[in-house]
This record gives structure tokens, C-alpha cells and sequence, in this order.
């Protein structure tokens, strides 16, 4: 079995999606002929400085210090002078660090440390970086000229999502940086077999400054095959008393919500339905930058409250995804206000959606999660306000009537967008680069 070694700053327990990501890797990949070994942090005890090692029948965990304190104090220090921290910023650019932070060096220092001693003991076949942060690119060029161990770089992100939109317009300063994360992600590219990423429009943006071959890896959900049969029967929420349309996650400044907000208002409006509710689950998010294209959207709940009154709608903080999950299977129908103005961005909850076997309405076109809806068969696509009240008067409706909203998803083309087929994807990928035991 080949061993492949991966480098993760997010793992579980830590419960962001980068997580769910690594957390794939590491369970399926032994499935495929690779034994996994992930390298990141004890997320329950970040503050702890011990190596802590943790073997399963499908990999190995191994836990190191995170090492915010291998950056010396007074370099800590020089970050609270506004002068000295803009050029400090600027010189760790210039040299190749890119994560910016003292912290986040000290983070590197931890990685590179621990890596190049782990490669002195135990030999691998390959060492996959995911990306953020910057610096897991970095170690694994830099491992991969001092061991000659192959390896491959995965994107769960561009390192900026605003420098796909179609109206990007950087200042100079974002002009500067763009120029060297270009530079310095084309050299740390350089070396790799290929590299992974999200969308096929990523990959080609990648591709703009990397001749290395990209292929595109969703994120996935985590359910395995057969374990939603027989759960929706054809039907969602059967026993429910109020008809629920659910938005699970931070809501971002590109998504066309207003389409859904306004269909929706038309909707309260004309027909004064008795038993509806649109929960925004964890949208209530604050401290957004109103000019940043991939930032969060700058007072959410005001917004969603311009449109809605609480007696239609909530808006709630962030919740565990194991809870959101549970508050979904209450709901009718998932919403997706998506991001058309930023080919290939969409957000990871696609894939809860499709997990829960709830209908999916996705507002407005962007030819991709709306091919994915299509073709798995598990929603609709609105682009208007008016096509948002007609589908939700045909919903309620219809639920009224028989006390549950019919639900037509195809299992087996579901199925294909889990992490499992992911990975049995990325495993594939290996193969062909690396040479048969």
C-alpha cells in the first residue's frame, strides 16, 4: 500500500469545512491502495506543545504544536506599530510568506520542523498540501527538493476569490499582492505532479500563470451510499407543522439574495400564508467588509429584515453542522442564492443539500450548482422575483394539500457528488502519476 503524507492546518475536531475536507482524505483513501498520514494541530487543545500520534485501521493522525510562539515576541510586537506592520507586511511577502502573520510563520516554522525530522524516519510515496494556508504549498516544494518525494497541491480556494469576478477592479495594493502570490504559487507549482481544485474555472484561472495539469476535486458530502434509502420515501417532512424553506451558513455580498428576498416578500404579501417560515441558519454574521467581494455580507439580518418580519422568517448565529443538519431535515425546500457574477464559486453546502433529500431552489442561474440541481434532479431554478412566488405558492400549495412536498432526487446521481467518490476520484489521479509498487 503507498503511503501518502498530508498536510492539513484544519482537522477535525475543529468544525469548518477545510476540515470535512481533510477529515475525506484521511478516512477514504486506504480504500483506493494509500495509507494516509495527517500532519496538523489538536484542535481540542490548541495550546498544547506535545506530538501527539494517533493510528486507525485506515490511517494515522499526528497531532503537532501549532508554534504561534516560535515568531520572537518583539517581532510580535512590531505588528502593533501601523508604520512597521505595513512594511513588515510587505517584506514577508517578498519573502514568500504569504500568510502575512507572525503567528502564522511560527505555524510554518512548527510544519517544516517536524516534516523534514518525519522524513528522516519514515518514507512516503507522496505528500499532498492542502491549501490554506499558503505555506503547506510552500513545505511541500521545499520537501520536495530536499527528499525528491512527488507531490501534489490541493485548492480548496484561490487565494483570493474576489480575482475571479467579473467586475474585479484591485487598488494597487491588492495589484502588488496578486502579482507576487502569482509568482510564488507558479514556482511552488513548478514542481508538482498536478495540483487539485474545486471548479473547473479555478483550475483554468490556475492555469493562467501554471502549466502544471489541474483537476477538479469537490468538497462533497460526507454520507456513503444507501444510507439515505428508504428516509424520504419520496417526501419531505411529512409530520411538520409549518412549511420551512432553510438557509444553512454565512450569507456573501456576490449571492443574488435580493431575488429570493423580493419572490419571497411577493409571496407573504399576496397570499398571507399561515404556516411559513425561511430560516436563515447562521447568517447572523457581523463585521463585514461592505468592498470585499468575497467577504461576508455586511448586516445580514437588516437586510433579510427589509424584506421580512420575524413572523415569516429567523435569523439565527452559527450552529454546529451536526445541528444544522438536524434543523434541515425539518424544511421543505434548501435554499441557494448563488454567485453568477464569480464563475466556478459556489458554496460547500451544495453538497449538505443534496445529502438531506430536500427540493433545492437555486436563485439565480449560474451553470453550475443549477447543472448540478438538473441533473440530479433534486430542485428548480428561479431567475426572477416572480418565478420565486410562483414556486413557492406551487410548494405550499401542494404541501397544504397532501401534507408534504414531493421530492424526486435520483439517488445514484446524487451519490457521485459524495466524498467518497471524491477521493476514489483523486486516488485515480495519483495512480497515474506515481510508479505500481
Amino acid at each position: 500500500m503507498k503511503r501518502v503524507l498530508i498536510l492539513s492546518y484544519h482537522a477535525l475536531p475543529l468544525d469548518v469545512i477545510s476540515s470535512y475536507r481533510a477529515n475525506a482524505y484521511l478516512n477514504h483513501l486506504h480504500k483506493y491502495g494509500y495509507r494516509p498520514t495527517l500532519i496538523t494541530h489538536d484542535w481540542d487543545n490548541p495550546d498544547s506543545n506535545e506530538i501527539k500520534e494517533e493510528d486507525f485501521d485506515f490511517g494515522t493522525v499526528i497531532r503537532i504544536p501549532i508554534g504561534y510562539h516560535m515568531t520572537p515576541s518583539w517581532k510580535m510586537g512590531i505588528e502593533k506599530t501601523p508604520f512597521l506592520n505595513k512594511i513588515g507586511i510587505f517584506l514577508r511577502w517578498l519573502q514568500g510568506h504569504l500568510d502575512n502573520s507572525p503567528e502564522m510563520i511560527g505555524n510554518y516554522r512548527s510544519y517544516k520542523m517536524f516534516c523534514n525530522q518525519h522524513l528522516n524516519e519514515v518514507s512516503y510515496h507522496l505528500i499532498l498540501g492542502i491549501f490554506s494556508p499558503h505555506h503547506h504549498l510552500r513545505l511541500c516544494y521545499e520537501l520536495h527538493m530536499k527528499t525528491g518525494v512527488p507531490y501534489m497541491l490541493d485548492f480548496r480556494d484561490l487565494w483570493d476569490n474576489r480575482i475571479i469576478h467579473l467586475n474585479y477592479t484591485p487598488n494597487f495594493t491588492q495589484k502588488i499582492q496578486d502579482h507576487i502570490t502569482r509568482y510564488f504559487w507558479k514556482r511552488w507549482l513548478s514542481k508538482a505532479i498536478s495540483f487539485s481544485v474545486t471548479s473547473k474555472q479555478w483550475a483554468d484561472k490556475i492555469n493562467e500563470f501554471s502549466t502544471v495539469t489541474g483537476y477538479v476535486i469537490l468538497n462533497g458530502f460526507d454520507g456513503e451510499k444507501g444510507q439515505n434509502q428508504n428516509k424520504s420515501q419520496g417526501q419531505t417532512s411529512e409530520n411538520s407543522s409549518e412549511f420551512i424553506v432553510v438557509y444553512a451558513g454565512s450569507l456573501y455580498q456576490n449571492q443574488k439574495l435580493d431575488i429570493f428576498l423580493e419572490g419571497c416578500r411577493q409571496f407573504v404579501h399576496e397570499f398571507s400564508p399561515s404556516a411559513f417560515k425561511v430560516k436563515f441558519i447562521g447568517a447572523d454574521r457581523e463585521g463585514s467588509d461592505q468592498h470585499d467581494y468575497s467577504g461576508y455580507l455586511n448586516r445580514p439580518k437588516e437586510k433579510i429584515r427589509s424584506f421580512l418580519t420575524s413572523i415569516h422568517c429567523d435569523v439565527t448565529k452559527r450552529v454546529p453542522k451536526s445541528e444544522m443538519l438536524k434543523l434541515m431535515e425539518q424544511a421543505q425546500i434548501a435554499l441557494f442564492p448563488s454567485l453568477p457574477d464569480s464563475p466556478g464559486t459556489y458554496l460547500g453546502k451544495i453538497y449538505d443539500y443534496l445529502w438531506s433529500e430536500r427540493n433545492i431552489l437555486v436563485v439565480p442561474e449560474d451553470h453550475l450548482v443549477g447543472d448540478i440541481v438538473r441533473e440530479t434532479q433534486t430542485g428548480v431554478v428561479c431567475n426572477t422575483a416572480v418565478e420565486v412566488a410562483n414556486y413557492l405558492k406551487e410548494s405550499y400549495d401542494n404541501w397544504m394539500s397532501d401534507g408534504y412536498l414531493k421530492y424526486e432526487g435520483n439517488e445514484e446521481l446524487i451519490y457521485k457528488y459524495s466524498r467518497q467518490e471524491q477521493v476514489k476520484k483523486l486516488a485515480s489521479i495519483m495512480d497515474n502519476y506515481l510508479v505500481p509498487e
